[in-house]
């Protein structure tokens, strides 16, 4: 016999529903008005605005009585995702110059609608981790993340030593990365990116991007920017938020990091595509001004040159550099400052046998520096044609020894004057004093290499000193300016004697030392200008793997030689909130010289960090037991006197003895 199994009885709970819920409704408002007449128009136009965010499930215009529009109407779209992208999005977009959407939830209506008259005041729970916790270390020291195996890990940098902070196993798939103020440390993942922060380097976020290649962050560290070659795809994310502001396809398209260029602000980024330069705004996301760079003409002698167009922000101001390239004989190529958001053109500089342009700012925004590569000669020349019709021909222009000029801008003046300073040798390397008016040029041509350092002075542009054939490729200048340190860096071909370091003063131009690192691949100040970091990485050198700590004067203070090691980061600094009066004082005044003095020799005594440690361990710990046996005393003193009252508890009272002994007997002829 078959069992049959009853079904249990359905209750009014199990009866189905109407989803009353209004979340995915949108309502938009300051439409046109318009006539009966024309509204299926005006449907078929929104309808295709408003798709853009979703799939619409239905779509509601409100009518006065004569037919005409009322200026609104009800968006239903799919789920309530689509709605509330709708409405971040499409607020604020202009349909055109009289009509300007403006957008909101159905739900809102209702939330608003039974807000209660009397405000009471919700006590918050604050999660927030503490960003900035780290520039209060009372020693003032800096932290740097290193990368070794399969180890990630940060320390706090001390002159001798170094304290570990955070040392973890698969921190990350990839590399990591610093923001630019320092805030987050982001990891590599294979589903995305992460930020970790705090005290404890707790995560703070993460954003899914699959197999991302390359990130960047916005100067304010309000944005972070994600490319993966794998999606072929680049994501603008809100780092405060988490989400997904704006993607950018890259398909058939070849990839310059850093994709975009922030200003100082991130109110506005920019990207170059072929022809053109491109300008956005992050209120909305959208492009607000297409500059047109150059024709065909222009992008052919590019390619013949093997060169390409660039540009930059000033890193204070909103003011904009670039450069076109020549088109043909007739037209001049230019460089332009232009400022946003009215894209007035503040300065225009036509110039001639142009090759390309590199663009320099000064860390202040001062300054700006345009290295112009230029040809000496343009010498024409017959070519007969390889068609049939041999009785024509061209002329080509064959191009002759290339020299660099420098367009130097004075941002801060009046109408922007510009110097000009012309080396008639290649230059392979710029480099400005971040707070200065200095900047050094290494130029010339293997073996005769020699490195320039120029000055800013009213009468112009002034020669500091020569040196003649160096050993070196980069130049660092210390974040605080004065000192800089001349490297043969190996980021690329070996260069000659691959290691070599001059520690120079740019205020007499002397060499306080010459020092050595083989096979160096990476060099990098700390935030204060008081230290500096080489390293030789394993993705480029597979042996004597490893990083050295100098101090600013060249002195090996650190010595790391570690197997498998890839990488070291100083942590950024954030701008001080003080002025530059300000911070002069602080240095001028001697308030804090015994304290860091004091440090300073407990950092240099020969003892090892872990015994000082334990030095301070047994003083804070003998500092409590003094502490208990203190209370304990007058614990038991008061309760001596509570239990005899009429007699005043033994007060112990502490004497001084004295005593006398032989410490040695001298005997002392008198005449």
């Amino acid at each position: 016999m078959t069992e049959v199994k009853a079904f249990p009885l359905l209750t009014e709970a199990d009866a189905p529903r109407l989803n009353e819920s209004l979340d995915n409704i949108v309502v938009a408002d300051q439409l046109p008005v318009v006539p009966a007449a024309k509204i299926d128009k005006l449907a078929n136009v929104l309808r295709k605005v408003f798709s853009q965010f979703g799939e619409i499930v239905d779509f509601k215009m409100c009518q006065n009585e004569d037919g005409s529009t009322t200026g609104f109407a009800f968006v239903e779209y799919a789920n309530r995702a689509m709605a509330r992208e709708a409405v971040e999005k499409g607020h604020g977009y202009k349909m055109d110059k009289k009509h300007t959407f403006a957008l909101s939830l159905m739900s809102d209506f209702d939330k608003y609608e039974h807000t209660p008259d009397e405000f009471a005041p919700v006590e918050e729970q604050y999660t927030d981790v503490d960003l900035t916790s780290w520039l209060e270390n009372k020693h003032c020291d800096d932290q740097y993340v290193s990368q070794y195996a399969n180890r990630t890990a940060v320390y706090w940098n001390r002159r001798e030593s170094a304290v570990s902070i955070q040392d973890r196993v698969n921190w990350a798939d990839g590399a990591v990365v610093w923001s630019p103020q320092g805030s987050y440390l982001a990891t590599f993942h294979r589903k995305g990116i992460a930020l970790w922060g705090g005290p404890k380097f707790e995560r703070i976020v993460r954003f899914s991007h699959d197999m991302v290649t390359s990130l960047d962050f916005s100067p304010s560290e309000r944005y972070l920017v994600t490319w993966s070659e794998k999606s072929k795809d680049v994501i603008i994310w809100d780092i405060h938020t988490g989400q997904q502001k704006r993607s950018f396809s890259t398909e058939n398209t070849f990839v310059t990091w850093p994709f975009f260029k922030w200003s100082h602000d991130d109110k506005y980024f920019s990207r170059m595509t072929g022809d053109s330069l491109h300008i956005y705004e992050t209120t909305d996301f959208k492009r607000k001004k297409n500059i047109k760079l150059t024709n065909e003409a222009g992008l052919k002698m590019l390619r013949e040159d093997n060169t390409h167009m660039n540009y930059g922000w000033s890193p204070t101001d909103n003011i904009l550099c670039y450069w076109t390239p020549e088109e043909g004989s007739d037209k001049p190529a230019r460089v332009v400052l232009l400022s946003v958001p009215d894209y007035k053109e503040i300065s225009v500089k036509n110039l001639f046998k142009v090759k390309g342009c590199k663009i320099v700012w000064q860390k202040q925004g001062d300054y700006l520096c345009v290295k112009v590569d230029r040809y000496n000669k343009l010498v024409a020349e017959k070519v007969e044609k390889t068609d049939a019709d041999k009785d024509k021909a061209e002329r080509r222009m064959i191009k002759k020894d290339l020299y660099s000029t420098f367009q130097i801008y004075h941002l801060r003046e009046k109408q922007v004057p510009c110097d000009t300073l012309e080396l008639k040798e290649q230059v392979g390397f710029v480099a400005w004093e971040p707070v200065g008016k200095r900047f050094a040029i290494i130029h010339g041509v293997s073996p005769r290499i020699n490195l320039s350092v120029y000055e800013l002075q009213p009468l112009g542009v002034t020669l500091l000193k020569t040196m003649d054939r160096i050993q070196g490729n980069v130049v660092k200048w210390s974040p605080r300016g004065r000192f800089f340190v001349l490297a043969s860096v190996n980021n690329g071909p070996a260069p000659v004697s691959a290691g070599a370091l001059m520690f120079v003063d740019s205020d007499d131009m002397s060499i306080m030392r010459t020092a050595d690192h083989p096979a160096m691949t990476d060099l990098e100040w700390d935030p204060t200008g008081r230290y500096v970091s080489s390293a030789v990485s394993a993705w480029r050198e597979r042996t004597d793997t490893g990083f050295y700590i100098w101090s600013f004067q060249g002195r090996a203070l650190q010595k790391h030689n570690i197997e498998h090691f890839y990488m070291l980061k100083w942590r950024p600094r954030p701008r001080p909130l003080l002025t530059e009066e300000q911070l002069q004082a602080i240095k001028n005044s001697k308030k804090y010289y015994s304290t860091f003095e004091a440090d300073d020799k407990l950092q240099q005594s020969k003892a090892s960090a872990e015994l000082i440690e334990r030095r301070r361990e047994m003083a804070d710990h003998w500092a409590a037991y003094r502490k208990q046996c203190d209370e304990s005393y007058q614990a038991i003193h008061e309760q001596l006197r509570r239990m005899r009252p009429e007699q005043q508890a033994v007060e112990v009272q502490e004497k001084e003895e004295s005593f006398e002994f032989l410490v040695r007997d001298e005997k002392e002829v008198v005449d």
